[in-house]
């Protein structure tokens, strides 16, 4: 357990080296508690999405702990004092407030509602157990110029064109200090996905299919699979 004055955190089954003033769960409370006081509170925490995954677990802790935070106690926050709040934990945690497609600019906090549906096809996450370092991945990031608009080259499922445009400046940075991953980005490829890439500054990397993947193909490391939308008429 973590203390604070009205506010308490539990671990069950988990133990992290996070102290809680670090915690993006706290920070969260702390600010919707300095604009609308909110009685003592138990927080029961089990985190799924392993850290240093690439895969936005933090931030969308610190998000979805407001959004909770709003629709325990009733708040009636809107979006633009949620979105305010999120800014200050994290440059992406005003993504998961929203937690829809969404084109972002700035710092990742300039938000543009984007039309992606990829409801219809297998998704398969591979997180490999490497911790990526974020700061080390962005001091080492080359971002090239020049390239076609990726608001234009996601208007249209093309992956053809994503496979040749559509790339993660994090990459070379990331696969030459761990080459496992590229390793898993290509036997994504191998298996048939159409498009695959690292998440985020890694280290899980994705691959989209049309068909259902060979799970057993990863059985070393953990994976995740998001199955195509069931459509109900």
């Amino acid at each position: 357990k973590n203390y604070a004055e009205n506010f308490t955190l539990h671990w069950p089954g988990q133990y992290l080296e996070i102290a809680l003033e670090d915690q993006l769960v706290y920070k969260a409370w702390k600010l919707v508690n300095a604009l609308k006081p909110l009685p003592p509170i138990d927080v029961y925490f089990m985190k799924n999405i392993p850290v240093g995954a690439g895969l936005g677990g933090g931030s969308s802790d610190g998000a979805h702990m407001i959004n909770l935070l709003d629709q325990k106690f009733e708040l009636n926050l809107n979006n633009e004092e949620k979105l305010k709040m999120a800014e200050k934990l994290g440059s992406d945690c005003p993504f998961f407030i929203l937690n829809t497609p969404h084109y972002a600019t700035g710092k990742g906090e300039v938000l543009s509602a984007f039309p992606l549906n990829l409801s219809s096809y297998y998704i398969l996450l591979v997180y490999p157990g490497i911790h990526c370092n974020t700061a080390l991945a962005y001091k080492s990031i080359q971002p090239k110029s020049g390239r076609p608009s990726i608001q234009n080259m996601l208007k249209h499922i093309d992956f053809t064109l994503w496979q040749k445009e559509l790339v993660n400046d994090f990459e070379p940075a990331v696969f030459k200090q761990h080459p496992i991953i590229k390793d898993l980005k290509n036997k994504l490829y191998s298996l048939g996905a159409r498009y695959a890439s690292l998440s985020g500054s890694g280290s899980t990397v994705f691959g989209i299919f049309t068909e259902k993947p060979e799970l057993q193909e990863f059985a070393a490391f953990r994976t995740y699979l998001q199955e195509p939308v069931q459509k109900v008429f």
